[in-house]
C-alpha cells in the first residue's frame, strides 16, 4: 500500500512541477503569435462587434468554417476581460491537467510503473513545453480527448463521450477518438453494447447541443470546423505536378479556388469544392497517391512548431518558424543558437519516441495486449490515414497522438528494464 502511495506522491510532484514549468515558460517568453493564433482573436474580435459567437451570421459567405471551440473560448475571454491572456491561463492548466491524464489513463491501462515511466516520458518532452502560449486547437482538444478516455476507460461511457464531443469542437478529430474507444470497448468484452449506446450518446448529445445553439444565431447547424474539402482542394491543386485538373485547365502554385470569389454560403462552397476534388481524384488517381508521400512527411519528419514559443523577438518576426525550421537546422549547422539547440534537442527525442513506437506495437500485439495498445494503434493509424487521404500534412498535426504514442513506448521500456518482464494488470484509480 505504502509503495502505490509513493507512487501516487512521485507524480503528483511531476505533475505539478510541469504545470508550474509551463507557467514559466507563459511568464517567461509570453504569447506566440502563430498566424492561426492571430487569425483566431481577429475573427473574435469581429464576432464581439456584432455580439454574437462565431460564426457570426455577417460571415454566412466566409471561404470555410474555421475550429469553431477555438475561435469562440477566444470570444469569450475577449468579452469578459478584453485579453486572451485569462484564455492562456486557462489553457496552461489544461496542458498541466494533460500531463496528469496521462499518468491516469496509463495506470488504469497498464498499471502504476508503466504510468510512471509515461509520466516521466510526457513530462521531458521539450516539445510539450510552450505549446500553451497562443489560443491555437490543439491544447484544448488534447486535454478533453483525454479526459473522455479516462471516462470510457473507467467505465463512465457517458461523460467519456461527452469530453470526446467538447474535444472535437475544437479540432474535427473526435471521431477517430471515438472509433478507437468502441474498438477498445469491445476488446474488454464486457458491457459492450450499453457501453458504445451510453458512449456514442454522450458524444451526440454535445454535437447536438453545440449544432442547435449554432442554428439559433446562423441558420445552419454547425457542430465543428468545415474546412476539409476547401483545404484538400487548395492542397492537391497546388502540389499538382502537372498543374491540371484532367479536364484542360492549368493553374498556377497559390491561384485562390474560383468558388472562394462566389456570392454564396460557406456550407455550398464546401459542397461544390468536393465535388471538384472528387472530379480531380479521378481524373489524377496517380498525383494523388504521390502526395500522400509528400503529406506522410511534412507529417512526422519534423516536431520543431512548438519550439517557436521560445523564439527571441518573435512578435516582430514576418515568419517566425524560419530560424527552426529543418532548412535553416541544416543549413546552421553547428553554429546554433540556443533555441536552435533546444529544437535539435527535442528533434532527438521525438525521434526516440517514435523508433520506440515502431517497436513497441507490434511487441504488444505479439504479447496479445490488445484492449489499451487499441488506443495507441488505432488513433494514429486512423489519424494518418485522415489526414492522408483527405487533408495535408504538417508537424503539429502529430502533436495529439503524442500522448499515446509514449504511452506504448513506456510498456516497451517497462518490459525490458530490470525487475518486471511482464506488463502489470489494470489499477483502478
Amino acid at each position: 500500500m505504502m509503495k502505490k502511495l509513493r507512487g501516487k506522491d512521485i507524480a503528483l510532484l511531476i505533475v505539478c512541477v510541469f504545470t508550474l514549468l509551463q507557467f514559466a515558460v507563459l511568464i517567461v517568453f509570453g504569447y506566440t503569435p502563430y498566424p492561426d493564433s492571430e487569425s483566431y482573436i481577429e475573427t473574435a474580435r469581429q464576432c464581439i462587434d456584432e455580439g454574437t459567437p462565431y460564426p457570426a451570421p455577417s460571415m454566412i459567405n466566409i471561404d470555410f468554417v474555421w475550429n469553431t471551440g477555438a475561435i469562440n473560448m477566444a470570444v469569450l475571454s475577449l468579452w469578459l476581460t478584453g485579453s486572451v491572456t485569462p484564455l492562456l491561463i486557462i489553457y496552461t492548466l489544461m496542458k498541466g491537467a494533460a500531463c496528469g491524464l496521462v499518468y491516469l489513463i496509463a495506470r488504469r491501462l497498464a498499471g502504476q510503473r508503466i504510468a510512471l515511466i509515461a509520466l516521466v516520458l510526457y513530462a521531458v518532452y521539450p516539445a510539450n513545453y510552450g505549446e500553451a502560449t497562443s489560443v491555437q486547437s490543439e491544447v484544448p482538444f488534447i486535454f478533453f480527448s483525454l479526459l473522455g478516455i479516462l471516462g470510457v476507460v473507467c467505465r463512465r461511457p457517458v461523460s467519456g463521450g461527452m469530453s470526446l464531443g467538447l474535444g472535437n469542437w475544437f479540432r474535427p478529430l473526435g471521431l477517430v477518438f471515438l472509433l478507437s474507444c468502441c474498438v477498445y470497448i469491445v476488446l474488454k468484452k464486457t458491457g459492450i453494447w450499453r457501453g458504445l449506446v451510453r458512449m456514442i450518446a454522450g458524444y451526440a448529445a454535445v454535437l447536438l447541443v453545440i449544432g442547435t445553439l449554432s442554428y439559433f444565431t446562423t441558420g445552419h447547424f454547425i457542430c465543428q470546423a468545415g474546412s476539409v474539402w476547401v483545404e484538400i482542394m487548395k492542397y492537391s491543386r497546388d502540389n499538382d505536378r502537372d498543374k491540371t485538373n484532367g479536364e484542360g485547365e492549368t493553374y498556377v502554385y497559390g491561384e485562390p479556388l474560383k468558388v472562394l470569389d462566389m456570392d454564396i454560403s460557406y456550407g455550398e462552397k464546401e459542397k461544390i469544392c468536393r465535388r471538384d476534388f472528387l472530379v480531380w481524384v479521378r481524373n489524377n488517381k496517380a498525383e494523388y497517391l504521390y502526395q500522400m508521400k509528400k503529406k506522410l512527411i511534412d507529417l512526422y519528419c519534423s516536431d520543431n512548431v512548438n519550439l517557436c514559443a521560445f523564439i527571441p523577438g518573435k512578435r516582430g518576426k514576418a515568419y517566425m518558424y524560419g530560424e527552426i525550421s529543418m532548412n535553416s537546422l541544416i543549413k546552421c549547422f553547428p553554429a546554433y543558437s540556443p533555441v536552435q539547440i533546444l529544437t535539435v534537442i527535442n528533434l532527438l527525442y521525438y525521434y526516440l519516441l517514435m523508433l520506440l513506437f515502431i517497436i513497441s506495437v507490434p511487441y504488444l500485439l505479439i504479447r496479445r495486449h490488445y484492449d489499451w495498445v487499441a488506443f495507441a494503434l488505432c488513433i494514429t493509424v486512423l489519424t494518418t490515414l485522415l489526414l492522408l487521404l483527405f487533408s495535408h500534412g504538417e508537424a503539429r498535426y502529430h502533436v495529439p497522438l503524442m500522448p499515446f504514442i509514449i504511452i506504448a513506448d513506456a510498456a516497451l521500456i517497462s518490459v525490458t528494464l530490470p525487475g518486471r518482464t511482464k506488463i502489470a494488470p489494470p489499477v483502478a484509480i
